[in-house]
């Protein structure tokens, strides 16, 4: 028997069979393998590589089978095969949409509750929110809406210390309730269920397979978890977990459909349509949720992918509307009712706050990744709960301290995007802390009070996401990112309306001279502030560009968002790294990811990274059943390559490990066995002419399971054109040959460990990646 090996560095296919229990298979089948194939692919779960030519050519051969076997069925059966075979995508998709609409509406309505019960309850039903108990009114004019220091202490004391510090400290202990609540329940049932999920969600639709990470505990813990995160007023948003929830429910409802259980790249088409649906009930913005989807999560995108995460996209958006958890009957989250035309001198402020938010943006990133880099090196790793513990204590109580953090950040952005209308009175614009965003222009000092206030709320968001983006919760960076250039954005804003009511004769302002309305509305430079920092956090652009507009309805201000979230890209890959918030978690993370815009600028081939010693080949002929067995628990290699003799490496093809466990578990049922198979049997790599046939030998031949066309490449191949095949092919194993001769094997995993080391090197690597430690000897 040739040589075994287990240098190279090699990957494990995570593909079943489509039928290897069938009731017509033979005992004598089911003996040929004498370890556990079951054992095999569990060993082989978290970050294993899936080849993409491989998983779609055995899809079509899935479907060719199907179509072959309708042959023989009634025409009435056939027909309804048929139609089944042609709309079960989209009933598939129309499954997670529904579900994940209404995850959504449970998450908000229960976010409602648990976020208000931190400030009081409802004396006539405790089990309501502020909204439901007094509907159409506010918490200062509820009157069945008590404090917790006026609910314990009486109505009498309203303003005496003592239900002050009461109110505070039910404020503060409920938040720590929600958050130790939720750090427990992730690191008990379910560690997957903390942070974003888009990170690793982009890992999965590269081609990774993270088991457990899209499992039914990963989504109820999830589900649970943030609800508890973002009502305890932690600095954090919904937005990112909603992806991680919907591709859940994307993965759980594959599992019914065998079209998409045991195809990895059709279950990924599914996946992709669920985190359009995760960004359409986010933000209520079904056409950016697809271009989210297309832009910055998936790796491959098909045309049909498109119409369904569209169609998935809309039906949630539909469910989600009309459970209506806002009670307002839209479904835009920050509706602004203004329609105020922008000016061309309004270009330049526009463009500096698409340079703050490309700085900003930048300086978080870099400052979050810094602090999850000191997390995993020191002792804090250790104490998930006890960190979570700290960081909401110390949230609360600047939270509660500063009047424009007490309520939450999604209703202070939306009342940041809207105007300041001259016909309310000041008591009315002025009717609580929060509200005081509109001033009398004559007085400077109130206004200057406005910009300094915004000023703090932005830098204490700014400090709490840089601690808490990655604590054991799960936590997305959308809200937070919109709150802090919304803050900025106002300030720019502020003073532009300060300049221009300053200068009004100037020939700069002379658009305004014949308006009736304001000339400068401050809560448009909220809208392109906000827009600006999460592009500068981010860097996505089209995408972001149209969520914004389905976020407020504002038509009108699409070219300043477009030109302040191309200013903010540009800006925060020019002073920070080139990559998003989620791309640098994925290598703080070393997920083996390998980015579709990765570029290399210095020169390499193929030899330079191939493995070229100590292969393990297969040879056309000379082994029986019971070798391959041995070689099989002997090694983890993904695949072998097949090969005339060790004499002459010419290169027959190539045969995947699962494809051989497969043929040697259906042995006992292939057409082209010419006699009884044991272990002793010999196997053959090619198929047998007549006269071989007849002379009869004993022998299995299963040279159907072989791709005799195995994708190659020379030695000399440059490192840029063998990156560019294995980004657009997506295999994890390209053979290196000379002369139709192999010499060695490059994978995907050693492709992603040499770019790594060649940027470490710093020999011209433009984008950075790393793979786990654990798997660089297989790719599990």
């Amino acid at each position: 028997m040739p040589r075994q090996s287990d240098e190279m560095d090699v990957e494990l296919v995570n593909i079943s069979p489509e039928d290897t229990s069938s009731p017509q298979q033979p005992p004598t089948s089911r003996k040929l393998l004498k370890h556990s194939v079951a054992k095999k692919h569990i060993k082989g779960g978290d970050f294993a590589l899936i080849d993409w030519v491989y998983d779609i050519e055995a899809h079509f051969e899935y479907q060719r089978s199907r179509n072959f076997e309708k042959r023989s069925e009634s025409c009435i059966k056939n027909w309804i095969s048929q139609i089944w075979m042609a709309c079960h995508g989209w009933v598939a998709v129309l499954i997670i949409a529904v579900f994940t609409g209404l995850l959504a509406g449970m998450i908000h309505t229960c976010v409602d509750f648990l976020r208000d019960l931190k400030l009081g309850v409802c004396s006539d039903y405790f089990w309501l929110s502020v909204r439901n108990c007094c509907p159409g009114e506010t918490k200062e004019t509820c009157t069945a809406w008590k404090s917790w220091g006026d609910y314990f202490a009486g109505e009498g004391i309203r303003a005496s210390t003592s239900t002050a510090t009461l109110d505070f400290f039910a404020y503060a202990l409920v938040s720590i309730g929600y958050a130790g609540l939720s750090a427990w329940l992730v690191k008990t049932f379910a560690p997957y269920a903390a942070g974003s999920g888009i990170p690793e969600i982009k890992t999965i639709l590269s081609g990774v397979h993270i088991k457990r990470y899209l499992g039914g505990w990963t989504l109820l813990i999830k589900c649970i978890g943030v609800t508890l995160s973002v009502a305890a007023g932690l600095s954090l948003g919904m937005e990112g977990p909603f992806v991680h929830v919907a591709s859940c429910v994307g993965n759980i409802t594959s599992q019914f459909f065998k079209g998409f259980r045991f195809h990895e790249s059709k279950r990924r088409e599914l996946i992709s349509a669920a985190v359009a649906a995760g960004v359409s009930v986010a933000f209520g913005a079904p056409i950016g949720g697809v271009l989210f989807s297309l832009e910055e999560a998936s790796y491959y995108f098909p045309h049909k992918t498109m119409w369904r995460s569209f169609f998935c996209a809309v039906v949630a958006a539909i469910v989600l509307k009309r459970i209506n958890p806002s009670g307002t009957g839209r479904l835009v989250l920050f509706q602004v009712d203004y329609n105020h035309q922008w000016h061309w001198f309004e270009l330049l402020p526009f463009a500096i706050i698409g340079i703050l938010g490309g700085i900003i943006g930048a300086a978080f990133n870099a400052a979050n990744i810094r602090w999850c880099r000191l997390r995993k090196r020191t002792s804090l790793r250790k104490w998930p709960v006890v960190e979570v513990l700290c960081v909401v204590a110390f949230t609360a109580v600047i939270n509660y301290l500063t009047p424009f953090l007490r309520t939450g950040a999604s209703e202070f952005i939306s009342r940041l995007f809207q105007e300041c209308r001259p016909d309310l009175t000041k008591e009315e614009e002025l009717e609580s802390p929060t509200e005081i965003l509109c001033y009398d222009l004559s007085q400077t000092t109130t206004a200057s009070l406005v910009v300094l206030r915004l000023l703090l709320a932005a830098s204490l968001k700014f400090l709490l996401t840089v601690f808490t983006f990655g604590i054991k919760v799960p936590a997305g960076l959308f809200i937070p990112s919109l709150f802090i250039g919304s803050c900025i954005g106002r300030i720019v804003g502020i003073a532009v309306e300060s300049l221009y009511n300053m200068n009004k004769s100037s020939y700069i302002f002379s658009e305004c001279l014949s308006l009736q309305t304001s000339c400068v509305v401050p809560g448009v430079y909220s809208i392109v502030g906000a827009s600006a920092v999460l592009g500068g956090v981010t860097r996505m652009t089209i995408s972001l560009v149209v969520i914004v507009f389905e976020l407020t309805g504002g038509l009108e201000y699409l070219v300043p968002v477009m030109l302040a979230v191309l200013i903010s890209k540009w800006v925060g890959e020019l002073v920070g790294n080139r990559d998003s918030i989620y791309e640098m978690h994925i290598e703080l993370n070393e997920y083996p990811f390998l980015d579709p815009k990765q570029e290399v600028n210095f020169h390499a081939v193929a030899a330079d990274f191939m493995v070229s010693s100590q292969i393990q080949v297969l040879t056309v002929d000379g082994w029986t059943v019971r070798d391959l067995n041995t070689l099989l628990d002997g090694c983890d290699h993904n695949g072998f390559p097949v090969v005339m003799s060790h004499s002459d490496m010419r290169i027959v093809g190539f045969i995947s490990r699962n494809n051989l466990i497969r043929a040697l578990e259906q042995a006992g049922r292939l057409q082209h066995t010419t006699g009884p198979v044991d272990q002793d049997t010999e196997v053959l790599f090619y198929e047998r002419t007549e006269e071989d046939r007849s002379c009869g030998t004993t022998c299995l031949d299963i040279s159907w399971y072989l791709d005799p066309t195995p994708i190659c490449v020379t030695p000399d191949t440059t490192v840029n054109r063998l990156l560019h095949i294995f980004k657009s092919l997506g295999i994890r194993t390209c053979l290196v040959a000379k002369n139709n001769k192999l010499v060695g094997i490059a994978t995907r995993r050693g492709m992603i460990d040499m770019l790594k080391k060649a940027g470490e090197n710093g020999e011209g690597l433009l984008r950075r990646r790393s793979v786990p430690r654990d798997t660089d000897r297989a790719d599990l």
